[in-house]
């Protein structure tokens, strides 16, 4: 078993105390820990593993909210990385409109 299965249950059991946490980190007035922590979940989202994670995260409004407002963020790196992370919640949501 891998790192990163072993990583989705430990997520996936503590989902909600994670994204709280998770989110204090994307909310951040700290430069680095901002766009480091927006790199993370992109990469956290796109793992085959991180499904159900990434399905739960993206239907929550709170959560999108906070991905818009870095997207409004005057850093360009966080912006961008923001921007990276969106384009996969959009696609998501696209994919799952056109299945119904």
């Amino acid at each position: 078993m891998g790192h990163g299965v072993l990583a989705a249950r430990f997520i996936q059991k503590n989902y909600t105390a994670f994204v709280c946490h998770f989110n204090l980190l994307l909310q951040s007035s700290n430069y680095v820990t901002c766009r480091e922590s927006i790199r993370l979940l992109g990469e956290l989202l796109l793992q085959r593993e991180n499904f159900s994670i990434m399905m739960n995260y993206i239907s929550d409004r709170e959560n999108l909210k906070i991905l818009m407002n870095l997207l409004r963020c005057k850093r360009k790196r966080i912006q961008i990385e923001a921007f990276h992370v969106f384009k996969v919640v959009f696609q998501i949501h696209l994919m799952s409109h056109h299945g119904r």
